[in-house]
């Protein structure tokens, strides 16, 4: 093979060749069943699995606050977690997690727990040893992945932007806690 796409071509070919040429790569691998049909979760399985990688905290009103540990838990709390009526968060023009605040229908937030989801979006980040940081937020509805992203890579719409403080997050007081206490070395997860 020549032009465009020719190392891919053959790097494919010799995949299929060290597998036995079968083109769906192992046999009975992962995801297979005996007659070689895919294998669904349940909605049920795919939310549980979608947890693992997922924290919770609670806003100063009592609501859930759902921030994704990594780019699975980022994919899940931003695609499959979030519902219309929540409010979406993620610190500008840095990597960092995605945070939701979860409402009721009809419901609308209190500018405490916005801030709170805020400052922890502003603490689960690549910018969280920053004093004031711009943070994202819009309902999840305006959230999508783009066509060929890798995961956890959002786009959304109609944001609007406020301040998160990093250090007045629960995440903060709940480290400098452990740090105090001799659990947990100086650093981030991000």
């Amino acid at each position: 093979p020549t032009g465009r796409g020719a190392a891919a071509q053959i790097k494919r070919e010799e995949k299929s060749k060290k597998s036995g040429g079968s083109k769906g790569g192992k046999k009975g691998g992962k995801g297979t069943a005996a007659g070689g049909g895919v294998i669904s979760k349940s909605k049920r399985d795919q939310r549980k699995d979608a947890m693992t990688n997922v924290r919770t905290y609670a806003a100063p009103s009592g609501r859930v606050v759902m921030v994704g540990r990594n780019s699975k838990g980022n994919e899940a709390v931003s695609l499959q977690i979030g519902a219309d009526h929540d409010v979406w968060f993620h610190v500008r023009g840095a990597p960092g997690a995605h945070v939701i605040l979860r409402l009721q229908p009809g419901e609308t937030a209190s500018d405490e727990d916005m801030k709170c989801a805020a400052d922890l979006a502003a603490f689960h980040s690549k910018l969280r040893t920053g004093g004031k940081v711009n943070v994202s937020w819009t309902s999840p509805k305006f959230v999508r992945k783009p066509s060929g992203g890798r995961l956890g890579m959002v786009t959304i719409d109609k944001e609007r932007v406020m301040t998160g403080r990093p250090d007045d997050s629960e995440a903060a007081a709940e480290e400098s806690r452990e740090r105090a206490a001799g659990k947990k070395k100086p650093g981030g997860e991000w």
